[in-house]
């Protein structure tokens, strides 16, 4: 009993052992993705592009490698195929590398302007269906080529994909680019009304140095699953206004006499509310916010004059209902999608009422009024009553 006992016992140590080797050797052949980027050929195929981590990346024992001829340290490497499918294109790149692709560590899937305006369907549909890949990863439309994106390379992060997803959470956070995901966009298109949008990013070459980096501003717009128009900064700050997003933004306010200051907002939150009368809609946007003044050039002392931040109050309400407004005029005029969720707004207020609209709210979002409120309270003054030069 006791040698059988024994052996039993050899035998899990040993497959222990074994198993844990075979680890080993799977994780030194594996080619983990940070970054995947979409295109499309002449002939109308997929031209997928990944950046994967290095050798020297991947294992903490070894330092950064060096790319030939510049001496340059970089972590990653790009490799890209064509293919019928982006599987097929995938396959093509295990073939390549000779390593096994894996995709948990991707940070951001980048689709070119071209293949977003004939569909990402495919795209969405394998980030989603393939175990590997998580489903909150940031998707991104290059004006250009994702390619193009990816190859550039910024002397303040060698490796590019966790640099765009630091820089996207703080464009989110401002206001001047959504943060959407795969998820997200693929929710959107499940709804009866909502138009997925994604973060647009571009090549930004630096006029004096010459270099190459990229600029994540602004909003793509879909129909469905079809890009079909972008939103500028002042558009995408209008919008992430009234879908809650705001959450630490300077305003830039026109002084009272002949100056000007800016504010932080440090709170914001925002109420939706339909009316269904008359067989009319009316969309009602409420907007509060708190912040605080960062910097002033006008010649005021707001400690000793109330009526002063009355003043400025207003003048915020009027900056932040001037860039809702310019994001509805271009949504429902320009774009004719509502990319704010106001129909689904309606759907949980009114269902029954939704039943009959929801077939032609693409025409109803055209002509609906929207009434926008702002109300916006300044705080504090910051460490000084007024300007220096006083």
């Amino acid at each position: 009993m006791k040698k059988r006992l024994l052996s039993i016992f050899l035998i899990i140590t040993l497959t222990s052992f074994c198993s844990g080797c075979a680890q080993k050797v799977e994780i030194v052949n594996l080619a983990k993705v940070m970054a995947l980027g979409v295109d499309t050929a002449p002939d109308g195929k997929f031209i997928v592009s990944i950046r994967i981590l290095s050798e020297s990346s991947s294992q903490k024992s070894s330092g950064m490698s060096m790319r030939r001829g510049g001496g340059k340290p970089t972590e990653s490497a790009i490799y890209t195929a064509t293919g019928d499918t982006i599987l097929h294109a995938v396959n093509k790149l295990n073939k390549q590398l000779g390593k096994e692709i894996r995709f948990s560590h991707n940070k951001v899937i980048i689709i070119g302007e071209e293949t977003a305006r004939k569909s990402i369907h495919n795209i969405l549909d394998n980030s989603l269906r393939l175990y590997q890949m998580r489903p909150n990863i940031p998707m991104l439309i290059a004006k250009g080529t994702a390619l193009e994106i990816m190859k550039i390379e910024t002397l303040e992060n060698p490796l590019p994909p966790a640099a765009i997803e630091d820089i996207l959470e703080r464009q989110d956070k401002i206001g001047y680019a959504p943060y959407s995901t795969n998820l997200d966009i693929a929710n959107a298109l499940l709804t009866e009304s909502t138009a997925p949008i994604a973060p647009v990013i571009k090549k930004n070459t630096d006029e004096i140095t010459n270099l190459d980096s990229f600029k994540i501003e602004g909003t793509a717009v879909f129909k469905k699953d079809r890009l079909i128009g972008f939103m500028n900064e002042k558009q995408t700050r209008g919008l992430e206004w009234v879908i809650g997003k705001i959450r630490r933004s300077a305003v830039v306010l026109p002084g009272i006499k002949n100056g000007s200051l800016s504010t932080l907002i440090i709170n914001s939150s925002t109420k939706i509310t339909p009316i269904l009368e008359n067989d009319s809609t009316t969309i009602e946007i409420d907007i509060k916010n708190s912040s605080n003044i960062r910097e002033m050039t006008e010649d005021l002392d707001v400690m000793k004059n109330p009526d002063i931040m009355d003043k400025l109050n207003q003048i915020q309400n009027n900056v932040i209902k001037s860039e809702v407004e310019e994001a509805i005029n271009t949504a429902q005029k320009d774009l004719n999608q509502d990319v704010f969720g106001f129909g689904e707004v309606i759907h949980r207020s009114y269902p029954k009422q939704w039943k009959k609209l929801k077939d032609k709210w693409d025409e109803e979002f055209e002509y609906c009024k929207v009434n926008v409120n702002v109300h916006s309270s300044i705080k504090r003054p910051g460490s000084l009553n007024k300007t220096i030069k006083q």
